[in-house]
């Protein structure tokens, strides 16, 4: 256990709804040197299950309530239509934390539903976070939330709950991102390449990429593109081409929309 989770070895963790993220979020968690208690409710009761039999801090329980009653920080994460229903049929304590995972449930909501519950925060966690890698945006900050998470994530304090939105707007550029990366394995495959090496070389070559940018300082991120062109190269012609077509206009357009749609409560 590292010295960050060391303080979090008798704080009680229970979830409520347990789908790909929840269970990115508990096994990176773990991984990481989280042994403190982790209740789960039987939502996804498979996943519950395989990570009751998978590790020893970890129990399943059928009843949220009984979560509840046995835990000091819960994590909601059902999806939204879900989640006003359940926080109704819970009763919260105090000194409870809450930690919502459900996009568009503002803070102010979340306090009604889940009276008188002691301090509530909203996350969002990425499914790389189960490698221990990722932002994880929390709002409002909190010092215990980033302790807690030190060691699996780059925890982001967000102030303002209308930024926080930003974040998970753009959040919704993952499987974008995912879907580009593997039309450029497919081109090559169609070339005649092996799927295994195209797969390898468009993955890791991306990924290099990302490792670049997440060691540039801000004001210098928007030359890295210019810094990877030579006049003539394949880079210029490539980014040329695709600044003539608009292209790069496109992702703004769609963050655009995706935040207006948060805002205005999904």
């Amino acid at each position: 256990m590292t010295d960050n989770q060391d303080q979090f070895r008798n704080r009680r963790l229970g979830f409520i709804g347990v789908g790909a993220i929840a269970e990115a979020t508990i096994v990176g968690l773990i991984q990481s040197g989280c042994n403190s208690p982790v209740r789960l409710s039987r939502r996804n009761e498979q996943r519950s299950q395989a990570l009751a039999e998978r590790f020893a801090n970890v129990t399943v329980d059928s009843e949220n309530q009984s979560i509840v009653d046995h835990s000091d920080w819960i994590f909601i994460a059902v999806l939204p239509q879900q989640a006003r229903a359940v926080l109704r049929t819970i009763q919260f304590r105090p000194e409870h934390r809450l930690i919502s995972l459900v996009a568009g449930i503002e803070i102010a909501e979340l306090q009604t539903l889940a009276a008188p519950v002691g301090a509530i925060h909203r996350m969002i966690p990425l499914p790389p976070i189960e490698r221990g890698v990722g932002p994880l945006p929390v709002c409002p900050p909190c010092s215990d939330l980033g302790a807690l998470f030190a060691n699996c994530a780059n925890v982001i304090g967000i102030e303002n709950e209308s930024l926080f939105s930003v974040f998970s707007a753009a959040s919704g550029l993952m499987a974008t991102h995912h879907l580009f990366v593997w039309k450029v394995a497919e081109w090559m495959s169609a070339q005649g390449v092996n799927r295994e090496d195209a797969t390898a070389y468009a993955s890791h070559m991306f990924a290099a990429l990302a490792e670049i940018e997440c060691h540039t300082p801000a004001d210098e991120l928007a030359g890295l593109a210019d810094a990877c062109t030579t006049a003539g190269g394949l880079n210029e012609q490539a980014l040329q081409e695709l600044r003539e077509l608009g292209w790069f206009e496109e992702p703004q357009t769609r963050l655009t929309r995706l935040f207006n749609r948060l805002e205005n409560g999904l």
